[in-house]
């Protein structure tokens, strides 16, 4: 279940020269889409503020340390539930090769009885890029490449969350090292760089991308399979 070792750089260049295409031309449905999942997930996490009964008014946004823990998790919960919610309408939009309508129910369709598991795995994700983070910024790419299947055999494969973990560490092994380079370079530093709305650019052709990858490796080990 990997691209040809050798070519494996170009592949991932080429796809992710793809998946700027598809960004490109479903690009107002898309921005569309995100600004409406982030007022709904806004919105959630404000009402269990309110009936929390949580006074979030004098808490800076990105200091952490100085959230009551029941906040914390209600914007961490928000926040995961948001990222749920893009990758599902970002495989949608790779499966289809579509372009997409907003609130679509082909994307609910497709993470309606695996939400749970979609949760956890990003809860998991995060958890483990930070912890990376916090030792190191290269392990902290290394973790990124190596999960970055996680949530696409989730949708596609239907498999559990230690699965989909074991799974997408074997897709990316032979092309671990053009992974890292490609995700560091064309994504994560410039998310930190630029952050605002071309951060959020990035993060959706990111997703995009690595869904690409993801089915370009699940067609060949298919393909491999039948022979």
């Amino acid at each position: 279940m990997s691209l040809i070792e050798n070519e494996s750089l170009k592949t991932l260049f080429s796809l992710y020269i793809k998946s700027l295409k598809l960004f490109r031309d479903n690009l107002k449905a898309t921005i569309l889409i995100f600004i409406v999942v982030t007022l709904i997930s806004a919105f959630i996490s404000r009402a269990f503020l309110y009936f929390s009964m949580i006074d979030s008014s004098h808490i800076e946004a990105a200091d952490f340390t100085k959230m009551p823990p029941l906040y914390f998790i209600i914007m961490l919960s928000a926040l995961i539930c948001n990222q749920v919610l893009m990758v599902s309408l970002c495989v949608q939009l790779v499966l289809s090769q579509e372009k997409i309508s907003l609130l679509s129910r082909d994307a609910i369709n497709l993470i309606k009885d695996k939400f749970g598991r979609l949760f956890l795995a990003i809860l998991l994700k995060s958890m483990l890029i930070g912890i990376s983070f916090m030792l190191l910024v290269i392990p902290m790419f290394v973790v990124i490449a190596v999960t970055s299947m996680v949530e696409y055999i989730i949708i596609v494969e239907n498999s559990n969350v230690a699965e989909a973990f074991g799974k997408s560490y074997k897709i990316v092994q032979s092309f671990l090292w053009q992974l890292v380079f490609l995700t560091a370079i064309l994504y994560v530093i410039p998310f930190f760089v630029f952050q605002g709305m071309i951060g959020v650019i990035l993060h959706l052709i990111y997703i995009v991308h690595m869904m690409l990858i993801y089915i370009r490796s699940y067609e060949e080990d298919r393909e491999y399979e039948l022979e």
